[in-house]
């Protein structure tokens, strides 16, 4: 996708979510660290390897869903970053950070150690550390579930989408 963020997302009142925005202009056309103020939201997302002249993987959008699902359990983004510059500075760091100390901060306690590994691994600072692409993303979390005790639902699987009205009443546009 090499976009993938909340805004990019349209949630359904079915369950069912669609990827929209396509980022392969971004990789195409725009440098990394394009000045357009807009896109540090975005750059939030981005997995630190391209930043770098690195080829974009999978594993940049499975950083990408990391940081989303971060987003959606504590309410906020997992770095405390005001500008490009501080991105710049996380990225260029020989430290990660660690996810518990962020989530404690942000008010969430109490979540499972399989899917705190899951989150670390989704967000793990260089690709080989996370999973692979998607389906095995997927695979790890309904694993971390399964142990943690966590029922989760069936996979709706791709389903045509509703009319433009029948969108969740929760939707919102997160930047």
């Amino acid at each position: 996708h090499g976009n993938l963020r909340p805004s990019n997302i349209l949630y359904w009142s079915n369950g069912h979510a669609d990827l929209t925005d396509v980022g392969i202009g971004r990789s195409l056309v725009r440098e990394p660290w394009d000045d357009d103020p807009a896109s540090f939201q975005a750059q939030q997302y981005f997995a630190p390897e391209l930043s770098s002249s690195l080829r974009a993987t999978p594993g940049a959008d499975v950083y990408a869903a990391g940081v989303i699902a971060f987003h959606a359990l504590a309410g906020r983004l997992p770095f405390d970053i005001a500008d490009k510059r501080g991105l710049r500075e996380l990225i260029g760091s020989e430290t990660w950070p660690d996810l518990s100390p962020v989530l404690e901060a942000a008010g969430v306690t109490g979540v499972a150690e399989p899917l705190l590994k899951w989150l670390e691994r989704m967000m793990a600072r260089f690709p080989n550390q996370r999973p692979d692409n998607a389906h095995q993303a997927l695979f790890e979390l309904q694993e971390a579930c399964k142990s943690s005790g966590i029922a989760i639902a069936a996979d709706p699987g791709r389903v045509a989408a509703p009319a433009a009205n029948e969108l969740a009443p929760g939707f919102a546009r997160w930047e």
